[in-house]
């Protein structure tokens, strides 16, 4: 008896990947791939004292961010080096074009990494 196989179930492509897996794992992968350029991108500076600063930060925080503040961050990093540097220390004011939320985020941050208070 010849077995009749039932035709092949169609995909929806919003349900499911190629292989099986749900789109959402596909998102996820694009996220991390976006995360671990941001991260190389801030501790490959070219200026050690950058680097040191959002090398961390980009490390601790990143992760948590939304697409926004990824973006703005992006942004904060086509600065120039010494002008973030600058920033950071109070030396100059901070350009009207930087976010301000993330900005602060990166002032308050302390890229030694030792407990507040000690």
């Amino acid at each position: 008896m010849v077995r009749s196989e039932a035709p092949a179930e169609r995909l929806e492509p919003r349900t499911l990947a190629p292989h099986g897996n749900p789109l959402y794992i596909r998102r996820l992968h694009m996220d991390d791939i976006r995360l671990k350029k941001i991260r190389l991108r801030a501790w490959r500076r070219g200026f050690r004292e950058a680097d040191l600063i959002l090398g961390p930060f980009a490390d601790k925080h990143c992760p948590q961010m939304t697409d926004a503040q990824l973006d703005a961050f992006e942004a904060l990093m086509d600065e120039a080096d010494q002008d973030i540097y600058d920033w950071y220390l109070g030396k100059t004011p901070v350009a009207d074009h930087i976010d301000p939320e993330i900005f602060a985020l990166l002032q308050a941050f302390d890229p030694s990494g030792r407990p507040a208070g000690g």
